[in-house]
């Protein structure tokens, strides 16, 4: 069966034919990048109440969360920043320049740069990305993850040591089984397939999983 992979979406204001309206929105490199991994897309509005959140997400098999505006610091404890952009308070519910002292994360106005990442070799996304030494990936952000969440591990840096990777294992957060990766880059924007291929790997075994336990084949979102 194709695993069934939602990918969050953005709430703005958006012009189309004539048109001009509040819309959910979302690069379609995201949707390229998830069929191209062999997996089906399903895109997931902003907003909502908790419970619908955790029923839509229970009946996936893999959720990408994709990059947007920045987090409101008032969610982590900090001060904003003069350049932290306005919050985008129902996506946050479902200032890295000044500390590195240079601007390689920030890529070029309205597109995407280029810089290294090192990746821990006992990680799982070192069997995705078995590279040695520094891989090039695309980049565009001025945030960063400053304390990990419990049950994450850092498991990639840039050269100036900006956490670029985190990941935890099957065990450490109940009701997900094996696969959670966030990776600070853009990798939608690149030309390796590899994290696609592996996230939707990971989702067809899951959907196997459930199918079975179940006793029965799931019927995929559409």
């Amino acid at each position: 069966m194709t695993p069934v992979i939602g990918i969050t979406t953005y709430e703005d204001h958006a012009s189309w034919r004539g048109w001009s309206a509040r819309a959910a929105m979302l690069p379609y490199v995201y949707v390229d990048a998830v069929r191209r991994s062999g997996a089906r897309a399903v895109m997931l509005p902003p907003g909502g109440d908790d419970d619908e959140a955790s029923t839509t997400v229970a009946s996936l098999d893999g959720l990408v969360v994709t990059g947007g505006p920045d987090i409101d610091p008032v969610r982590y404890g900090a001060a904003r920043h003069p350049r932290t952009q306005a919050p985008a308070t129902l996506r946050d519910a479902w200032h890295l320049p000044d500390l590195v002292g240079h601007g390689r994360h920030d890529g070029p106005p309205n597109g995407f740069g280029l810089h290294q990442v090192r990746i821990s070799p006992d990680s799982t996304l070192a069997t995705i990305l078995p590279e040695d030494g520094f891989i090039e990936v695309p980049t565009h952000h001025h945030q960063a993850v400053d304390l990990l969440g419990e049950g994450l591990k850092a498991v990639a840096w840039e050269e100036d040591g900006t956490i670029e990777a985190v990941e935890a294992g099957p065990s450490d957060f109940d009701g997900f089984s094996g696969f959670v990766l966030g990776v600070q880059w853009h990798p939608e924007q690149g030309t390796d397939p590899r994290l696609f291929t592996a996230l939707a790997a990971a989702a067809e075994e899951r959907s196997a999983g459930r199918a079975t336990a179940e006793g029965t084949v799931l019927a995929p979102m559409i």
